[in-house]
């Protein structure tokens, strides 16, 4: 109904309360990205803009999160994954208007980061806990390197013996190493902020690649945004199994559908799949992927639907012994 005459001071003032406070945020948001070096706000513009679609000026919903994940915000397990995910959702006061780009560079992105940097460090800070120290403060090389491979992506390169035959990244981490090794007193916190920059270039760089094959491949977003980070190994194995060529047979999705693990089990599962394959004689990457999910999620809705039975069925067969056990002990009272 509509608000009485007393509430609606209250109202104004509180909206005008909030508009106020988010101004404040605003503001401050706005001094972090001015901040920030022009390469690093060219990087998260880019971003912004390839993941602001309901808007052109604004992000919302799950765009935070996408736009957040191509900035190279990326958890390398679960906890890290909800860390992420709690901060970087917007306040609910930002929610219908949608997050600025100056919220997202100055507001969420440090947040994300140093919820990533915190829990790493944690973790760094247990395993280096019983490292022996020289009387300078000094950790071992071999240690700081098991403690790097803790935080760093598990798809990192490893490094070598010499800096020459090392990849970029290997030479970074190698350098970073070697630096907190060597110099007097050693800080965890130090160590995690460069692997942290380590990290987020890493993830930075495999979301460039992404957006290359997205180009190349003529992809549509819907389409690249399903594919997600699996685009460069369903990109590598479309090329290798179609010869270059461009498009896939019949015979050759159905080689590609058992490399990738797609395989139908159930009768059901084989009908629907020959039917999908009926549907086309040549698949481009594009149609291929989207085949791809198709047959995915048909075989795991299946699964899903036969673990709920089984469930219904455990659950039943221990619903009628724990009753059965119950009227026996009643009769012995």
């Amino acid at each position: 109904g509509k608000a009485s005459p007393k509430a609606k001071p209250r109202l104004r003032n509180l909206l005008k309360r909030r508009q106020e406070k988010r101004g404040e945020r605003l503001d401050a948001a706005r001094k972090v990205t001015q901040a920030l070096s022009p390469h690093d706000r060219d990087v998260l513009q880019r971003v912004f803009s390839l993941n602001a679609h309901t808007k052109e000026d604004v992000l919302h919903g799950i765009e935070v999160q996408r736009a957040v994940l191509e900035a190279g915000l990326v958890g390398n397990d679960a906890p890290e994954r909800r860390l992420v995910a709690w901060a970087s959702k917007p306040p609910a006061a930002w929610q219908e208007e949608g997050v600025s780009f100056e919220e997202f560079a100055g507001k969420i992105v440090p947040a994300c980061r140093q919820a990533l940097v915190q829990a790493r460090q944690e973790k760094m800070q247990k395993a280096l806990a019983s490292a022996p120290r020289e009387w300078t403060g000094r950790i071992q090389r071999s240690r700081l390197f098991e403690a790097a491979r803790l935080v760093l992506p598990i798809d990192f390169p490893e490094t070598g013996e010499e800096v020459e035959e090392m990849s970029p990244p290997s030479a970074v981490l190698f350098e970073i190493v070697k630096h907190f090794s060597e110099g007097d007193g050693f800080s965890v916190s130090a160590f995690a902020v460069d692997l942290q920059k380590l990290s987020e270039e890493w993830y930075r760089t495999l979301a460039e690649q992404r957006r290359e094959i997205q180009q190349e491949m003529d992809l549509d977003e819907e389409t690249f945004i399903m594919v997600g980070m699996e685009l460069q190994h369903l990109d590598a194995i479309f090329y290798r199994v179609s010869d270059g060529k461009g498009y896939l047979d019949r015979e050759e999705a159905e080689k590609l559908f058992e490399e990738l693990g797609v395989v139908p089990h159930s009768l059901m599962q084989k009908r629907k799949t020959l039917g999908f394959l009926n549907e086309q004689h040549r698949y481009d990457f594009s149609s291929f992927v989207k085949l791809v999910d198709r047959i995915r999620w048909l075989i795991l809705s299946q699964e899903d639907q036969q673990l709920y039975s089984s469930f219904l069925r455990m659950a039943t067969e221990t619903s009628k012994s724990v009753h059965a056990a119950t009227r026996r002990a009643m009769r012995r009272i």
